[in-house]
């Protein structure tokens, strides 16, 4: 009788099983490993947009202390307010004070895309219009916004108010409404 000799290695039903269970392995972790990344980059996102939005927070909030009152017989002075920004006079920090008295304006500046950006931009106030400006600053505080709105709270409002005149009295709440445009 003769006997036959085992047979060494792996039949064909078998390599192929073991080479779709290992697809199959490999597509679920392709699927996690993207989910991942997905949520790291939003993460990302999200982290950057915070500190943006508190850098711009910060910035209004320095501006809007600077704020002078207009005394009874000045011209310059106070804040104006609108539903779209407001302009004011400020006082520089004491390191740059040699530059006087500043025109501050923050504002929305709509794009080519419809979104909206908004704008703080500092100049000095000139009592002529000849002598040069030694100092025009521009900033670019948020972008993307879909929608922006400003609106003034007085000591006598029952309600806020979409527009701000009185220059000889600050508003005591500025409320700023901005909405991010979706990214969809």
């Amino acid at each position: 009788v003769a006997m036959s000799k085992p047979e060494l290695g792996f039949s064909l039903i078998e390599v192929l099983i073991s080479i779709a269970v290992g697809a199959l392995l490999l597509a679920s972790l392709s699927q996690i490993l993207i989910t991942v990344r997905e949520g790291w980059e939003r993460s990302t996102a999200s982290d950057q947009a915070l500190g943006v939005e508190t850098l711009a927070h910060e910035a209004i909030i320095r501006t809007l202390k600077a704020g002078i009152a207009a005394g009874p017989n000045q011209r310059e002075g106070g804040l104006r307010g609108t539903d779209t920004g407001l302009d004011m006079v400020v006082m520089p920090p004491q390191s740059a004070v040699g530059l006087g008295r500043l025109k501050a304006r923050l504002v929305t500046e709509r794009q080519a895309d419809g979104s909206f950006n908004l704008v703080l931009s500092i100049r000095p106030l000139t009592s002529s219009s000849t002598t040069p400006a030694p100092l025009r600053e521009r900033w670019i505080l948020l972008q993307g916004l879909e929608s922006v709105r400003f609106k003034y709270s007085g000591p006598l409002d029952k309600q806020p108010r979409n527009h701000w005149e009185d220059l000889a009295v600050a508003p005591e709440l500025v409320e700023l409404h901005g909405v991010y445009k979706s990214r969809d």
